[in-house]
């Protein structure tokens, strides 16, 4: 809606191969939860060092504790993810892409096999992919929503393909066939 290619990043990697991907994906701003500050830090001070343009960081706090962090503000040279929707405009314009074919993510793969290469998908293959996941799991028209259920029993770990979503012991693709009286584990390894 704002004309913006979102690309999400690993938090797992190293600051000097953070760095990379954020030079190569010409990023203009980041959104960091408050966790990842120190890395993605690192990663911008590897972009100096480099005399290359960093992107803006905007740190998304801890909505419990209501800060950045126990012992740290905000870095000088970044915002606060709730100044910035605070910025916000109501009479903001859509900027609608004007091909369906341009870009819309972009996503890095692992790298195991030397330098993550980017994969751009653009708006038309997003639409069509999830046209595809209403079909192949027979969604109805009201869906059921397993994500408490899916918070409380997370041991393993959810991954759709080669991307690890987040830690738990079944399948994301499995999610939407499971009833509550039928639960079951799936190895995702």
């Amino acid at each position: 809606m704002a004309g913006a290619v979102l690309s999400g990043l690993n938090t797992g990697l190293d600051a000097p191969m953070l760095a990379f991907l954020l030079q190569q994906s010409e990023a203009k701003i980041i959104c960091v939860d408050y966790q990842y500050v120190q890395i993605v830090l690192k990663a911008l001070e590897v972009i100096a060092a480099a005399k290359a343009k960093s992107p803006f960081l905007v740190v998304i706090r801890d909505s419990d504790q209501g800060a950045f962090s126990t012992t740290q503000e905000i870095p000088p040279g970044s915002m606060d993810y709730d100044g910035l929707l605070e910025m916000g405009k109501p009479d903001f314009e859509i900027i609608r892409p004007l091909d369906e074919c341009e870009p819309i993510t972009v996503n890095y793969t692992s790298g195991s096999t030397g330098t993550p290469k980017g994969v751009v998908y653009s708006h038309r293959a997003t639409y069509l992919n999830s046209i595809a996941q209403i079909f192949r799991f027979e969604m109805s028209a009201a869906p059921v929503f397993y994500g408490p259920w899916i918070c409380s029993a997370a041991a393993g770990g959810v991954s759709l393909g080669q991307w690890r979503l987040w830690e738990g012991p079944i399948s994301a693709l499995e999610i939407s066939r499971l009833k509550p009286s039928s639960v079951q584990y799936l190895p995702t390894r």
